[in-house]
């Protein structure tokens, strides 16, 4: 691994240079930005996946989806379109990608549109009626071409930006510095909590500045698993032996979550956003036959996309703040944009 990581060195110090031309060409407007016309707030990370970032948009939905017009951007990684779809009941996760597919079925009432340039989506999105009241970005962070109202910068506690190198020695797809531009920066799947010692270094090596806040959130797992047709408790329901599948960045909380409450299952782990393969869900059916299978909501909808089954169920998840008096100023920092 050592000997992997001094290979990879040296083109990581190219990518950093790449990078920090990048930075250099959108600061002196050689490559131009461009505002949004409508209250929007955009939300991404410095590395490769893991962060936490859909539980955040699905946040920031629930706090305007009863009030306002809100509408979803995102890349729509792994579909098998190209350009700008918007979101109608005859999409699925093939055509719009997982996460943008689950936002759109579990709100229906929002505008979800996909698109490799977000400024192609906003352009899409103004001659849409009615135009959104709020603008939500997905995974923004390295697509400056368009600039959100208030940018919001996901880390996770385990594996801080700080504490991270550049491809291909680490995972960091942006410059450590690129901070700077966040104006919200959320430290995600915290555990449930930290001594005031800790986040105290956090805050420390973060080094936020005077103009940017921090806050500290975890993942408020459901009592209650679903499908398309039902709803049952976990515990209760899940009494013998179950099958769990995964294919997100880190599975790690998920398993530690069930273990702790005792739960006995088998666990297939998939990459992040895989495509399930004939084969792997032959596999999966041999291992479940006379099993229920559990996974996330994001794989749900690829799980079942070539697997129409009753025995597939879901556990929702929810971003929590540690501290309520943080919440209520995240809120408030937010709603302001209105």
């Amino acid at each position: 691994m050592k000997k992997l990581k001094f290979i990879g060195f040296p083109i990581a110090l190219f990518y950093g240079v790449v990078m920090q031309l990048r930075r250099l060409l959108f600061k002196t407007g050689i490559l131009k930005s461009k505002s949004i016309p409508w209250p929007s707030v955009g939300v991404g990370n410095l590395s490769v996946g893991g962060t936490g970032k859909s539980v955040v948009i699905m946040y920031l939905i629930d706090l305007f989806y009863d009030t306002k017009k809100v509408a979803v951007i995102s890349r729509g990684y792994k579909r098998v379109t190209k350009g700008v779809i918007v979101a109608d009941k005859n999409c699925t996760t093939a055509s719009l990608g997982d996460e943008p597919y689950q936002f759109y079925k579990a709100y229906p009432r929002i505008n979800v549109i996909v698109s490799e340039k977000r400024q192609k989506a906003v352009d899409h999105l103004q001659n849409l009626f009615p135009t959104p009241e709020v603008l939500l970005l997905d995974d923004i962070y390295q697509h400056q071409y368009v600039i959100p109202g208030l940018m919001i910068l996901t880390t996770s506690f385990d594996t801080p930006f700080y504490k991270d190198f550049l491809l291909p020695v680490g995972n960091l797809r942006e410059l450590r510095k690129e901070k700077s531009r966040a104006d919200i920066i959320l430290v995600t799947k915290c555990p449930n909590a930290i001594e005031a010692k800790q986040k105290e270094e956090i805050l420390k090596s973060i080094k936020p500045a005077l103009n940017q806040k921090v806050y500290f959130t975890t993942i408020q797992y459901s009592e209650w698993i679903q499908n398309e047709t039902e709803k049952k408790h976990l515990k209760t329901f899940l009494t013998s032996s179950f099958v769990l599948v995964t294919g997100i960045a880190n599975a790690t909380h998920l398993v530690c979550h069930l273990n702790e409450i005792g739960l006995e299952f088998d666990h297939f782990c998939f990459p992040d956003h895989h495509l399930f393969s004939k084969k792997e869900l032959n596999e999966i059916k041999e291992k479940s036959r006379s099993k229920l299978v559990l996974t996330t909501e994001k794989d749900y909808h690829r799980l079942i996309l070539n697997w129409k089954t009753p025995q597939v169920y879901f556990l929702p998840i929810q971003m929590q703040f540690l501290f309520s008096e943080e919440e209520q100023q995240f809120k408030s920092q937010v709603l302001s944009l209105i």
